[in-house]
């Protein structure tokens, strides 16, 4: 039973026996005689492509008790989505026809106890229930799904049942023999005697009992391998069932994906699933076992993003929420914790404590700059007490300082190529695609390489989301190179290089931005600790009207510069980090629960105990909508870059052809989020894509795709190193 993972095999039980009781009726049954070739017996009932075979269930849920509403909402939402409760009463007062179910399933009654303990935050209540709810949801359709398919697709389902996935309990000897190896060929440094460190607590808190962790750990102190040691370590010890490790960047998923597999190799090549919406359905790396997997997370590690994860928990369509029943009894790691929108904090925390409290789950901030986001009284959303991994912090961040953070200082706009061309390898990186894009093309202008190197190879470089995936995977590489070959290499990028990116320049220079930004910035430079003198970490104020960057930059902006007055010495010690995060979030009450279009999340879930009639008012698909982690109109625009993409726009603006699941999957590592996209449809500059792929938009005038810059037509705050 899919189900028993959560303790709740009663209830996801009874809906299974209740979803499809509308089928007893005469019009369904009529239906399926004609589809089967059979004479009508009952020509008066007419006949429709679809006929209504939820209602019923929820209908009989709800006449056994208040209870039955949570099952109603499951029921009659396992097609179309759980609905809204003015949507579900409606559908209640539907006259039913006549049906004629056997005896023994509608002599079966409610469960006596919802098996959940309640929030000791009375406010969190509501989504106690809406949450568990959705977890029966989840295990009602992905049972379904799995059901239909292999009755009416015998040969997909065995595929998904043969490919059999290593056991997560194997998974740990293979990673011990990987981390074993990379030990012997460390030196001797102090960077690696470090991570040495972080890897050994990893294993010792493994013991600790299910729960909320913490795992504060600098950049570059191997937290990525540490943290899968503590997982892995820590299923095995309490018989969890996956690890999740979740990511909200673009650039480091893949590259985490590709060292997990690394570290497992001799586990097979179904260990680790990545599921996001850039994976490639070329790469050699994904196979038709983990394209099936992804439907339903049956993976030991999945490798996926904060969207995929944290929007499941608050979604109400059956595709969506198939997963969310494997979440439980999982550990999850939520890597670069923070950032957690603060316009949706409420909805994340409660969400967080209830995996942890009713579902088994241990939950592990993994971050290095902790949010401060410990229950406190002037902080009532807070989770509590999370147990630390680390055993000495402020050791562990002073061992890995390699970094200088200088004070902040104003360039004025003129000014900033100039002296950014004075150094052979650096990195900028401002907050807005316009700003990057104009610093790019002044210190490209000044003819900086020519100052430092015969060669004809430009020296500057440009990296922004106005270019495709694909753009920015090859700009990185190349970057590398040159870094590695001590090429010249200036790089001007926007804040998608700062989480996870596996580069160091001796010297970076950081617009002034939130504090958790400018700490990510310092961990682009002298990364490995190749110079034994500390690099350089300028940060600096442009005072620039030209680019007015999103509220959210700004306010922290002004959270990092109330901050950096008191610890001028050491902006990026812990105590700093906590203070910049209690400006942040503590002061912004009114943000809390503040999403989509400004629609609370949390008050969609309200308990009526006075009405028993109605006693559970939940909106599950206003929750859907409220909850967006992206919250960003922008339309993806499928680009002409290089052959692969110049091709993929013509197949799928050709009339002739049908556009398959590979070809969509594939168009996502080749395109650019627009604003505006009905102005730049009249201007032919974009148009939608062919009859056959519905929605989908691409690129037809090519002298608007830069090989340097990318999209020419965007030049904004760069928010996108967000993935679905």
């Amino acid at each position: 039973m899919l189900a028993r993972s959560f303790a709740s095999c009663d209830w996801a039980e009874l809906a299974g026996w209740w979803h499809d009781l509308g089928k007893y009726t005469d019009e369904f049954q009529e239906r399926l005689r004609l589809a089967n070739g059979l004479p009508a017996e009952d020509p008066s009932i007419e006949q429709s492509s679809k006929v209504d075979h939820s209602t019923f269930g929820a209908k009989l849920a709800v006449e056994h008790g208040s209870l039955g509403w949570l099952l109603a909402y499951a029921i009659a939402g396992h097609h179309g989505g759980m609905p809204d409760s003015e949507c579900l009463r409606h559908r209640l007062l539907k006259p039913i026809p006549r049906a004629h179910p056997p005896d023994e399933l509608t002599a079966r009654t409610l469960p006596h106890h919802l098996p959940i303990r309640t929030s000791s935050n009375r406010a969190w209540n509501g989504l106690s229930f809406g949450m568990f709810t959705r977890f029966v949801f989840s295990a009602l359709v992905d049972a379904d799904f799995l059901a239909t398919e292999a009755f009416m697709n015998a040969s997909r389902h065995a595929e998904r049942i043969s490919a059999s996935p290593p056991a997560l309990s194997e998974l740990g000897p293979h990673l011990d023999r990987h981390l074993d190896g990379v030990t012997k060929n460390a030196t001797g440094n102090s960077v690696n005697a470090a991570r040495a460190a972080v890897l050994a607590d990893c294993r010792a808190a493994a013991g600790h009992p299910p729960g909320l962790f913490t795992l504060t750990v600098p950049t570059g102190g191997g937290k990525t391998l540490s943290s899968l040691a503590f997982a892995l370590d820590h299923a095995r010890r309490h018989g969890l069932r996956r690890v999740i490790y979740a990511i909200p960047y673009t650039s480091i998923i893949e590259q985490n994906a590709e060292v997990f597999r690394n570290a497992l190799a001799g586990a097979g090549p179904n260990a680790v699933l990545e599921h996001h919406t850039n994976f490639d359905p070329t790469d050699e790396r994904e196979n038709r076992w983990s394209r099936l997997a992804s439907e339903n997370w049956d993976a030991p590690l999945v490798v996926t993003t904060n969207v995929q994860l944290l929007e499941s928990l608050h979604h109400n369509k059956p595709s969506r929420c198939r997963k969310v029943h494997n979440i439980a009894k999982s550990v999850i790691i939520l890597d670069e914790a923070q950032q957690l929108r603060v316009e949706l904090l409420e909805p994340t925390l409660a969400a967080l404590d209830e995996l942890v409290r009713n579902y088994g789950c241990t939950v592990v901030l993994c971050t290095a700059t902790q949010p401060a986001i410990v229950h406190r009284n002037d902080f009532p959303i807070g989770l509590a007490d999370p147990t630390e991994i680390v055993s000495n912090v402020p050791r562990l961040f002073a061992s890995l300082r390699r970094t200088r953070v200088e004070p902040v200082r104003t360039i004025e706009p003129e000014h900033l190529a100039s002296e950014l061309s004075a150094h052979e390898r650096m990195l900028c990186i401002v907050n807005t695609k316009a700003r990057a894009r104009r610093v790019y093309e002044e210190l490209d202008a000044l003819g900086a390489e020519s100052q430092h190197t015969p060669s004809a190879e430009p020296s500057c470089v440009h990296l922004s989301t106005n270019m495709c995936a694909a753009h920015r995977t090859e700009v990185l590489d190349d970057v590398r190179t040159r870094i590695k070959e001590k090429r010249p290499c200036r790089l001007i990028s926007t804040s998608l290089i700062e989480a996870g990116v596996d580069i160091s320049f001796p010297i970076v220079f950081r617009e002034l931005a939130g504090l958790d930004s400018i700490a990510q910035a310092a961990g682009r430079c002298n990364r490995e600790g190749e110079s034994r003198e500390p690099g350089r970490v300028v940060v600096f104020d442009t005072l620039d009207t030209l680019d007015k960057p999103y509220p959210q930059i700004h306010a922290q902006v002004q959270a990092t510069r109330t901050v950096v007055r008191a610890h001028q010495d050491d902006p990026l010690a812990p105590e700093a980090i906590e203070a910049y995060f209690r400006e942040l979030y503590w002061k912004h009450t009114g943000r809390w629960d503040r999403g989509h279009r400004e629609q609370s999340v949390m008050k969609c879930y309200k308990v009526n105990r006075a009405d028993a009639s109605h006693p559970f008012v939940f909106k599950f698909e206003s929750a859907a909508r409220a909850y967006r982690l992206i919250d960003d109109d922008q339309t993806p625009v499928v680009v002409p870059w290089k052959e692969e993409g110049r091709a993929l726009v013509d197949r799928l603006r050709d009339p002739s052809r049908p556009v398959d699941r590979d070809t969509r999957r594939r168009a996502h590592r080749f395109t650019v989020g627009v604003r505006e996209i009905d102005d730049l449809i009249t201007r032919l500059i974009v148009a939608p894509a062919g009859e056959h792929a519905p929605g989908m938009f691409v690129l037809i005038e090519p002298q608007a795709y830069d090989d340097r810059l990318g999209l020419m037509i965007e030049a904004e705050y760069d928010p996108g190193h967000y993935i679905a």
